[in-house]
Parts: C-alpha cells; structure tokens; sequence
C-alpha cells in the first residue's frame, strides 16, 4: 500500500468549502493539472467520471463516498491497484471554528508499490496548491452569494 496525507486548516465552515469539493465537472477550475472533465450524472456514490489530466492519459474514476458536507471519495482503478482520494471536512471546535481540511491518497493492490510512486505521488505534490484554491474558490462563492442577500 501507497499511502499519503495532506492537512489544512482554514476559518471557513465545511458548508462554504463543500460546494467546491462537490462540483466535480468545476474542478478544473481549481486544479490546474486537469486538462477535461467529464461526469455521467450527478455526483453521488457510484457516479462515474472521465477525468484526463495535462500530459496523461484519460482516467476513469468512481465517487466511492459522497456524504455533504463532510466527506468526498472517489476511485480510480489501474492495471494492479486502485487510488482512492479522499477529502474529509472536520469541524474545529476551538474559538472561531473553522475546518481542518484533510486530503487522503492511498493505492492499493499487488502493483501499489509501483503505481504509488509515479501518479499518486504526482497527486499528492498538487495538493497543497489545490487545496489552497478550493479554499479561495469557496471564500469567493460565499462573498458573492452574501452581496446578493436583500438588505
């Protein structure tokens, strides 16, 4: 098994950062590794998508958990392993609140070893970029829902 982890926390709530997260077909709008994106339906467990990164070939994922506002998964399978990505959203309870946003890799299978250290290691160095622009693009989408509140 391949396994990696990235951490953040930020001042927003897990409802502001969610939609980000749940708009699958927008993600290229906060992940500039992807090159085209394609979903069959709407997201929820077992929804399929394409998804073709710059300089790859194109991938086919499964969402494996999709659990509002906390919890995002999905699955991409690969000759002798599968990825799976997951995104956890977890309320901080000290003054302020906020979300500590947490990032999970992990490949699994007989060719893990391998599979781990070329594309989800590639993944996981985005990550920290990629979440930091889910984060703004959240913080933006709640400025502007809040500047068309009625008075």
């Amino acid at each position: 098994m391949w396994q990696h982890r990235f951490e953040t926390t930020t001042d927003l709530p897990a409802e502001l950062i969610w939609p980000v997260i749940a708009d699958i077909a927008g993600w290229a709008n906060v992940d500039h590794n992807i090159r085209h994106i394609e979903v069959d339906g709407t997201p929820a467990v077992g929804a399929r998508f394409r998804l073709k990164p710059k300089g790859g070939p194109t991938l086919k994922f499964e969402v494996a958990a999709f659990d509002p506002p906390t919890t995002y998964a999905d699955r991409c399978r690969m000759p002798g392993a599968a990825m799976t990505t997951r995104h956890k959203l977890l309320p901080l309870t000290e003054a302020g609140g906020g979300t500590r946003v947490v990032v999970d890799i992990d490949v699994t299978g007989p060719l893990a070893w391998f599979w781990g250290p070329i594309a989800a290691a590639k993944h996981a160095s985005g990550l920290p970029a990629q979440t930091e622009r889910i984060i703004a693009r959240a913080r933006e989408l709640a400025w502007v829902h809040s500047s068309h509140q009625p008075a």
